[in-house]
């Protein structure tokens, strides 16, 4: 084949547009998209990128919150959490926040517990904190979300967030202590407080 027939081949067109495609695009938007797809096909990969986990956690609980729906989010980062929660569902999913919605939809037969994320992914949901706190200081607004979620930060080194069905409140709840999030800048504290 010489050169002129090699030149008129669609294949050749086609891997040159892609490079052309690839080369507009820059190197830090072709990374993502790399990024991307191997969050999504690879679960094993360990090195998924927070940002968008926490992006689509927030978009879950500012949806949920307008929707007035309670949830409980367990971040454990260490897997500390095991020995003390029950009745879970595997998951092993990448985190969505319509999945995480529908989730905590009150039809849902998953809505009453709590979820896992665990190395970026989904790991479980429907899952119960076995034991609530005795912690004498909480505040008399706290239900049972809040008191179990206090109850595992006290046990383990899980971050734990809290929806409030009633007050639309964000709480985090870690190492025994609690703090309200600043809607505004949801974002920010959830990433402030993933990193610790």
């Amino acid at each position: 084949m010489d050169s002129t027939t090699f030149l008129r081949q669609p294949s050749f067109w086609i891997i040159i547009s892609v490079i052309i495609i690839f080369s507009a695009l820059g190197h830090k938007v072709f990374s993502k998209i790399i990024l991307i797809l191997k969050y999504i096909f690879h679960p094993e990969n360990k090195n998924i990128d927070r940002k968008i986990v926490i992006k689509e956690v927030e978009k879950a609980i500012l949806n949920l919150r307008k929707i007035k729906t309670g949830a409980t989010i367990i971040i454990d980062n260490k897997n500390s959490v095991t020995p003390f929660i029950v009745d879970s569902e595997p998951m092993d999913s990448v985190i969505n926040g319509k999945i995480i919605e529908a989730i905590f939809n009150k039809k849902s037969p998953l809505h009453d517990g709590a979820i896992v994320i665990k190395n970026g992914r989904l790991s479980k949901a429907s899952v119960f904190i076995t034991k609530l706190s005795e912690n004498k200081k909480i505040p008399k607004t706290f239900g049972t979300r809040h008191r179990s979620a206090l109850s595992l930060s006290e046990e383990s080194s899980a971050l734990v967030i809290v929806v409030s069905e009633e007050t639309q409140k964000v709480t985090f709840f870690r190492s025994g202590t609690w703090r309200v999030a600043k809607i505004s800048v949801l974002y920010t504290e959830l990433s402030k407080e993933w990193g610790n």
